[in-house]
């Protein structure tokens, strides 16, 4: 896949998704979520809560960039309290997957700093094919679930940081 750059770069930027690796699935069973939130919650599952958090990681001997992305479900805490606070976990469902992207010549982009200096639509492509791929697994992972009947929102992959970090 090929990504046009911004103004600082006139090349286009070449990457490929070469593995996908699920790391974490986990989902609060129907009777935990019934005792901590009580039956007006667990009939609400359309006020559910999904927090996108996203880690870059870049090994520029292999010409990788290694995305981790992540997301939990939580019910809005605006809207329900756990009735039991302490006993009571907030996080109704987590999912985590690492992406290995391949940059062709990675190292061209890293500036005297170290930086790595792709242009921002590489970033969003990258996240882009994440975010999709995340929710066709979360789909496929929950839909014999009580979370089943709800897919995973669509969201803008461009309001992702582009920070090294999240």
């Amino acid at each position: 896949m090929v990504s046009k750059s911004n103004k600082k770069e006139n090349r286009p930027v070449t990457i490929q998704l070469v593995r996908m690796r699920l790391d974490r699935f986990h989902l609060e069973s129907f009777s935990e979520i019934l005792d901590c939130y009580g039956d007006e919650a667990v009939l609400d599952l359309n006020s559910l809560v999904y927090d996108f958090k996203t880690k870059l990681h870049f090994k520029l001997d292999d010409n990788l960039v290694l995305c981790v992305l992540t997301t939990t479900v939580k019910f809005n805490s605006d809207k329900y309290k756990p009735l039991k606070d302490a006993d009571c976990k907030l996080q109704v469902a987590a999912l985590e997957v690492q992406y290995d992207f391949e940059v062709q010549e990675l190292s061209s982009y890293i500036d005297e700093s170290d930086n790595v200096n792709l242009p921002n639509l590489a970033f969003t492509t990258m996240n882009s094919l994440a975010v999709s791929t995340l929710r066709g697994i979360w789909f496929e992972k929950s839909a014999t679930t009580y979370l089943g009947p709800r897919v995973m929102p669509i969201i803008n992959p461009q309001l992702f940081k582009r920070d090294d970090s999240e």
